[in-house]
């Protein structure tokens, strides 16, 4: 079965199948500016498993090898490709049609310490702490 998302204007649209390949969120500072939010929830998908269907998102260099891309009409933040992950994209998981297909199972991932985690939520390591598979 396909999994899909899109923006929120709904011109750029993917979808993909089988099982992510992680889940997380990241509070570095470039996830931060990006989403204009205290971290921002990820998944990665194989590229093989991976398409868009509407629209091709614009695509924004935010760092060296890292490629940010978003809707051209709306503004909307789609996706993550970098050099050291060649073979997958990583997804927001906001932009999800259906959020019940999403785990609740979560990693951390960024290289500064949270700014501050909503009252809903609670950071569980209050330290600096970093994934070396991510965003």
């Amino acid at each position: 079965m396909a999994k899909r998302g899109k923006c929120l204007c709904g011109a750029v649209s993917f979808e993909f199948s089988g099982a992510e390949n992680w889940r997380g969120h990241c509070h570095c500072e470039s996830c931060r500016r990006n989403t204009s939010s205290p971290f921002t929830t990820w998944f990665g998908v194989p590229n093989e498993a991976f398409s868009f269907t509407g629209k091709m998102p614009k695509t924004y260099a935010s760092s060296p090898g890292a490629r940010r891309m978003f809707c051209g009409d709306c503004g909307t933040p789609i996706a993550f490709e970098h050099d050291k992950f060649p073979h997958e994209i990583h997804l927001y998981a906001a932009s999800l049609e259906d959020p019940r297909i999403f785990s609740r199972i979560f990693i951390l991932i960024g290289t500064s310490g949270c700014i501050g985690c909503s009252g809903a939520m609670v950071c569980p390591n209050t330290r600096p702490h970093r994934l070396e598979h991510g965003p």
